[in-house]
Parts: C-alpha cells; structure tokens; sequence
C-alpha cells in the first residue's frame, strides 16, 4: 500500500510538475524530483556544447572572409585561365579551317556536284555552330557572368567537347 502511494505521488509530480501545499496561511512548492533530474541533464548538455559554440562563434571570422574571397573570385580571371582562352579561340579556329579544307576537298572531284553541294551546305552548317561556340567562349570570360574558375573551366571542356563532335 505504501508502495501504491509513492507510485501514484511519483505519478503527479511528473504530471504537474509540482506539488502545491496549502496548510492554512502556509503556501509551499515541492519541485518535482524528475524535472530536476531532466534539468540537470540539460545544464549538463548545454556545458558540453559552450566550447563548441565558442568555436563556432570565433570561426565566424574565417568564414565571413572566405565569402569575401569568393565574391570577389566571382569577378576575376586568372592568367592561366586566360592564356587557355587563347589556346581555346585558336582550336576553334583550326576546326573551322579544318571543316572547309574537307568540304573544298570533297568539292573538287569532278561527276559528284550533287555530294558538293550536300558538303557545302554541311559546311556552312558546321563553321555556323563552331562561330557560335566562339561567341560562347566570349560570354564564358566576362567578368559580370560571376562563375569560379572551376566552373569556367569546366564550360570550356564543354565547348572543346562539342567543337570535336562537329569537326570529327
């Protein structure tokens, strides 16, 4: 029975969280034993989480200049990348020069005036779309775009890509 009672006391501490008295003129608080305990545990997580907080609020600096770096990273282009720009805008011009000493080729054997023109007009075709991967390579290297270099890098494999699928 004594046992039952304890139970049931246990019961509504954790329901109400505190137990209220009132003898008479006398107003008393019990607090409730397991709100303490949870308490306590929580104090005690938020005392191991306070060096790392402090670690995460000092950080803040680094990464408030590393976004400074990155913005401003958005608007520069490095040497290298602009020497491969170069060596990029002279490929594509070999394609082009490529694509019209094949067609001229093919243009010149006497009895095949149907096939000439077919690889004229497949000509036109091809150094229109290398023009246009030109303008592309153009685009790719103002600064206002705001890429990384990665990025810009990675566009001028692209068109690299596509400059050998139309010249091959």
């Amino acid at each position: 029975m004594k046992f039952t009672v304890f139970i049931c006391l246990i019961f509504t501490l954790n329901v109400h969280s505190q137990i209220q008295i009132w003898i008479g003129p006398i107003y008393t608080n019990f607090p409730d034993p397991v709100a303490q305990a949870q308490e306590k545990r929580a104090t005690s997580a938020d005392k191991k989480m306070l060096p790392k907080v402090f670690k995460m609020a000092t950080e803040v600096q680094v990464v408030r200049k590393f976004v400074v770096d990155y913005e401003s990273s958005l608007g520069t282009i490095s040497p290298a990348l602009k020497s491969k720009q170069r060596e990029v805008d002279d490929f594509l011009d070999e394609c082009i020069n490529y694509i019209v000493a094949k067609s001229s080729i093919s243009g010149n054997i006497p009895g095949l005036s149907k096939l000439a023109t077919k690889s004229r007009l497949i000509e036109i075709f091809q150094t229109n779309k290398i023009r246009t991967l030109k303008d592309e390579l153009k685009t790719l290297f103002k600064t206002d775009n705001y890429m990384t270099e990665g990025e810009r890098k990675v566009l001028l494999l692209d068109i690299i890509d596509r400059a050998l699928q139309l010249t091959v």
